[in-house]
């Protein structure tokens, strides 16, 4: 759908969904209101009103979804929310539990250890996420190595050194 960015606000970075496609939803859901709202008014409401409504539920949804990581330096800790409006599910991690940031790259649908060479079917994918001290991970952002040109690499980095927390890739980034 639409991408993370992320976003230093003082003491605080945000990696989250763009706030340009929350307002590219908005605006389709403004102008399907009128429209509702119009055909409401002109007594023309019928079977077919249904879909602008159904489209207009889901846009309404993707406005208010929350997918985020908040770094907040002054707290010293990692909070990670999900879910709609105010009914979201929150994660705290302080820094001095993450070990380090990783950025990890596999072909989807195979093991590490796989004697199957890839193909069109296990397109190469990288992660970033974060290690935890007791051998778990948090991933953050899971993307196809072709849609992702660096830009999670580059993220990383950001996050690395905002933080000051280690860095960690599997291996250089592929051009």
């Amino acid at each position: 759908m639409f991408g993370y960015d992320f976003k230093e606000r003082g003491e605080r970075a945000i990696y989250g969904p763009s706030m340009a496609g929350r307002l590219v939803m908005g605006v389709f859901f403004v102008l399907l209101l009128l429209g509702f709202l119009s055909a409401l008014g002109d007594g023309a409401l019928n079977l077919r009103s249904l879909f602008p409504l159904l489209i207009m539920a889901i846009l309404f949804m993707g406005i208010i979804y929350r997918d985020e990581w908040v770094f907040d330096n002054k707290r010293e800790r990692v909070s990670f929310r999900w879910g709609f409006g105010p009914v979201a599910k929150k994660i705290e991690i302080p820094y001095s539990e993450i070990e380090r940031i990783e950025i990890y790259h596999f072909n989807k649908g195979l093991k590490d250890d796989s004697s199957i060479s890839p193909s069109w079917r296990n397109p190469p994918q990288v992660v970033l996420r974060l290690k935890v001290g007791d051998d778990s991970y948090h991933e953050i952002e899971i993307m196809s190595e072709k849609k992702s040109s660096g830009k999670v690499e580059r993220n990383a980095s950001w996050i690395s050194a905002f933080t000051s927390l280690p860095l960690y890739a599997d291996r250089a980034r592929m051009k």
